[in-house]
């Protein structure tokens, strides 16, 4: 066993482990940032008017998210809300313009992305003041850009403020069990 014993000044110690300590934590910090420099990527998405919500969804379940973004266009009282798709190409990048897009039924007053209904994969589904209503996925993988009623029931939901389309958390895992179930 070896023991040994500074015999100089303690603040030169002090500032040897201090400078070390530095270049251990700079050290580090490259290799770190090397390491995590592919996670996150930049994509710019090309979109008329005001961004309401963002959804990032696996909506096939196949692969890469896809990303649902509800906006509006336009001004009170012509304004209009839009469901645009973002999708990934094989070498999983996103193109700045939309898949698919299409106008938001005017009586939408809360909106989510889940599976709901028996087609494959999920779907878009709202919230309007006659019930639950959908978008389902078409035989090609696009949206149909008409909405089918999932429930049938008079609701509490009333037209959200003029332009906006509220995200809600309709869908979720409330019994806590893994399955995902509607409020």
């Amino acid at each position: 066993m070896a023991i040994y014993i500074y015999r100089g000044r303690p603040d030169r110690l002090i500032r040897r482990v201090m400078l070390l300590s530095l270049l251990l934590m700079f050290a580090w910090g490259s290799v770190r940032s090397a390491e995590c420099k592919d996670l996150f990527e930049t994509h710019t998405f090309i979109l008329k008017g005001k961004t309401l919500a963002l959804i990032p969804s696996d909506l096939d379940e196949k692969g890469p998210s896809e990303i649902v973004v509800v906006s509006r266009t336009g001004t009170y009282p012509s304004e209009q809300r839009w469901v645009s798709i973002f999708s990934a190409d094989d070498a999983l990048t996103y193109g700045p313009l939309p898949r698919q897009r299409w106008k938001v039924d005017h009586d939408a007053a809360m909106f989510d992305v889940g599976d709901v209904a028996p087609s494959p994969g999920k779907e878009i589904f709202y919230v309007a003041a006659d019930g639950i209503r959908y978008y389902a996925r078409e035989a090609d993988g696009r949206f149909s850009n008409q909405s089918r009623s999932l429930l049938k029931l008079p609701t509490a939901a009333v037209s959200p403020a003029a332009g906006d389309l509220p995200r809600s958390g309709l869908l979720a895992d409330w019994q806590q069990n893994g399955r995902p179930m509607m409020m």
